[in-house]
């Protein structure tokens, strides 16, 4: 059978914002190492960001539909990603980027204690079994890194900070 061009698209995709994520988390370890101004990249990122978008819209590349009393009721949502940026640069700033992958991996486990709370949801014994594998992974990984000499106790606080505010925003 002939594959239709369409078939690779998902694997593209896929591949293409796994580099693009390495790519950028990579970059802002380095800035934030060179810069040691964290906090002042991810404001000139956001504004930035802004910038492009206002121009965008300015130039019709983009629809740009709602009114003010819609960006007012969507700020929250705004500041809580601003609040996800800001944890994941000082966690970047102060841990390896092999602890910031490794230490995120565990985020889902308290997705699904979560989501089930907030919504009932009943997980799989096999997803709840496969997640608490990560888990211990993870604290083993974490363990280990704490031995280091160089491990700094914040950069884990701020990867947890992170991940929890990553959590509230998918909840949301």
């Amino acid at each position: 059978a002939r594959r239709r061009a369409g078939d690779c698209a998902a694997p593209v995709a896929i591949a293409c914002y796994m580099a693009a994520s390495v790519g950028m988390v990579v970059a802002n370890k380095r800035a934030v190492g060179s810069l040691h101004a964290g906090t002042v990249l991810l404001a000139v990122q956001q504004l930035f960001t802004c910038a492009a978008v206002l121009a965008m819209s300015f130039f019709r590349v983009v629809a740009s539909e709602g009114s003010w009393p819609d960006a007012l009721r969507w700020s929250p949502t705004g500041v809580l990603s601003g609040l996800v940026l800001w944890a994941g640069m000082q966690a970047v700033k102060r841990a390896s980027l092999a602890t910031l992958t490794v230490v995120r991996n565990a985020s889902p486990l308290f997705l699904l204690v979560a989501e089930r709370l907030a919504f009932g949801h009943r997980p799989t014994t096999g997803k709840v079994a496969s997640l608490v594998v990560i888990l211990v992974g993870v604290c083993v990984y974490t363990w280990d890194d704490m031995q280091d000499s160089s491990f700094d106790p914040m950069g884990i606080l701020f990867i947890l900070l992170d991940a929890f505010l990553v959590c509230i925003d998918s909840l949301l």
